[in-house]
């Protein structure tokens, strides 16, 4: 379960970024198209909407239900004519939980039909299979370097022990093992080990090979807030700055593992019903080359639940003010103090 108002934030925040760092008016909403170069000249969508772990499909909905209001606005033919050939072949998810997938289609359903969508008898089917993203098997096609851009949203699982432990997924996060080239190797291996396998890393590497297949895009994540500043996750940090031109995050905070302390007077809680504290990750990635690493820009949110979902209900990315955390060798913290927990976290 993702609160609502964490799923609006992330939506909103992809869409604007969509607009202002991509020059697509309609955002979330656009129909383009790009040829790509292959054995024949293919058109495909240039803008792809990825949720690897959708559940029941409340980002993919959400997606719906935010540009509703530009599909409203045409005539009736229009939008069946938009839902069937620029809207439902952009939007993609995998889920693994065969009863979540089921409720993915069905919640999708819905929120097509409360736009006033009235399927065809020629409809397409929805692109939400029902498998392990992680697998690598599912999801939008992609042809290296098309410029396509992927957007990749959603929360993934959170999960030390985790089961996905195939050749296949270790792979995955081997760009995490190394910093600037040279392998991570220190005490502590397992417990390095455990943190670098944890599922949201591979999440988030399975996003960092998708967006650089696609050529440039969008990730919006929600996710623990551990590898801000743990030391055993520092190449992940600097993977994703080879990858992404800009990184923001959204640290919310919730107390966690990472045993913080709140400012005088505040008595802070996390979003989810959880212990884990978490943190919203919007990463960009350029149609143009990037040159040495990306920069990292950083906000919080202390607080209570109710508030932090208050304030999410509503704010944008210009809402908020953003501190370039400077992030360099050798550990490339993601937080404006650039200091690193010596504990495994």
């Amino acid at each position: 379960y993702t609160p609502e108002a964490v799923v609006r934030f992330i939506t909103r925040a992809v869409d604007d970024i969509l607009v202002s760092d991509f020059a697509l008016p309609s955002g979330l909403a656009d129909a383009t198209r790009i040829t790509v170069d292959g054995t024949a000249k293919e058109e495909v969508h240039r803008v792809q909407i990825f949720d690897p772990a959708a559940g029941t499909g409340t980002f993919l909905a959400a997606v719906v239900q935010h540009i509703a209001p530009r599909v409203k606005a045409d005539a009736a033919g229009r939008l069946k004519r938009y839902v069937e050939q620029d809207l439902i072949p952009r939007l993609h998810g995998v889920e693994l939980l065969m009863a979540s997938h089921a409720m993915c289609h069905l919640k999708l359903g819905i929120a097509l039909k409360e736009i006033g969508y009235r399927p065809s008898t020629t409809a397409p089917r929805l692109c939400v299979s029902h498998a392990n993203a992680l697998d690598q098997k599912a999801g939008p096609d992609q042809t290296a370097g098309t410029a396509q851009i992927l957007c990749v949203l959603g929360n993934p699982p959170y999960g030390v022990m985790s089961a996905n432990l195939s050749e296949a997924h270790v792979a995955l996060v081997a760009p995490f093992r190394c910093v600037d080239g040279t392998l991570i190797k220190e005490k502590g291996m397992l417990q390095v080990e455990k943190n670098i396998n944890n599922d949201y890393v591979k999440f988030l590497a399975l996003a960092d090979q998708r967006i650089r297949a696609a050529g440039c895009g969008v990730l919006g994540f929600v996710t623990s807030h551990g590898y801000l500043k743990s030391m055993s996750l520092r190449g992940l940090r600097a993977r994703l700055l080879e990858t992404f031109h800009t990184i923001r995050i959204l640290d919310l905070h919730g107390i966690g593992e990472v045993r913080e302390v709140p400012p005088d007077g505040v008595a802070d809680q996390s979003v989810f019903d959880i212990k884990q504290g978490v943190a919203i990750i919007l990463a960009v990635r350029e149609d143009r080359p990037l040159n040495g690493k990306g920069r990292v820009l950083f906000t919080e949110l202390w607080w209570t639940r109710d508030i932090k979902s208050a304030t999410l209900s509503t704010a944008r990315v210009s809402d908020f003010s953003w501190t370039d955390c400077a992030a360099g060798a050798p550990n490339y913290i993601f937080h404006p103090s650039g200091a690193a927990f010596d504990a495994y976290s």
